[in-house]
């Protein structure tokens, strides 16, 4: 995730936008666990899609 950040930070972007099945709960713990926002949740094939973003300094 640190890599991901520091090429986002690179490219000059100031959000990480991410999306994960709910089923998977480990991934949203995961994804909270590292200073992401739970977005919204929409169903998608009789489950649920979570949209999650997390802002970056500069």
């Amino acid at each position: 995730m640190q890599r991901v950040e520091g090429k986002a930070r690179e490219a000059g972007r100031h959000e990480l936008r991410l999306l994960t099945n709910g089923a998977f709960e480990a991934n949203v713990s995961l994804y909270k666990g590292q200073g992401y926002s739970l977005d919204r949740e929409e169903p998608f094939m009789n489950g649920t899609t979570v949209y999650m973003s997390k802002r970056i300094a500069g």
